[in-house]
């Protein structure tokens, strides 16, 4: 059993350090986050299978995949510059997305408590959320990083929960990195 534990912690350090790569990448408008993003969600998925969050675990497929939705979108910018242009969507939007994420985020956690999972509801919260925000960084989507910073502050305490304290270590860091993202994205936007 301590062989098993010595592996999960090197490997959940591993994706740790690989996760942490993608968000400052991402914060700085890099296209490579994607490579550093890919790898780190491969390594999540059994880990989180592991602890029984089965939404997150599930959320990593879905990571794997826009990783490479987010390289190609990220490989030039509309007007094929190699300039990365942030943009907003309007309030509407937004509000129509939370309304819509909250509906899922409510089936999601009952479906899952079906099935024993450890903090359903909030599980569901930071998956739902998460793909939310996810698609929002592949299309440059500013406000992208509102959303992380409410996802990552909930992520540290379901990891401080589950006693993944490297992860919940990361995701504190996330939301530090999320509040740099908004700023250096904004900024990016207002020198148009």
């Amino acid at each position: 059993m301590d062989a098993i534990l010595s592996i999960l912690f090197s490997l959940e350090s591993l994706a740790v350090a690989l996760g942490l790569a993608y968000v400052l990448l991402a914060a700085g408008g890099n296209r490579l986050c994607w490579i550093f993003g890919f790898f780190s969600v491969t390594i999540y998925f059994f880990l989180f299978i592991e602890v029984k969050l089965y939404s997150d675990a599930m959320l990593q497929i879905f990571f794997g995949v826009t990783s490479l939705y987010g390289w190609i979108n990220w490989q030039k910018a509309p007007d094929h510059s190699s300039v990365f242009q942030p943009h907003r969507w309007d309030f509407s939007f937004h509000l129509k997305i939370i309304l819509l994420g909250g509906l899922f985020t409510f089936l999601m956690g009952n479906f899952w408590m079906q099935f024993g999972a450890a903090l359903p509801f909030t599980d569901a919260f930071t998956t739902v959320f998460s793909i939310i925000a996810t698609i929002l960084v592949a299309r440059k989507n500013l406000e992208n990083w509102l959303y992380w910073i409410v996802i990552d502050i909930v992520a540290t305490g379901v990891y401080i929960n589950r006693e993944m304290y490297p992860t919940a270590l990361l995701f504190f860091l996330y939301t530090l990195i999320a509040v740099f993202g908004w700023i250096n994205w904004k900024n990016m936007i207002v020198q148009k």
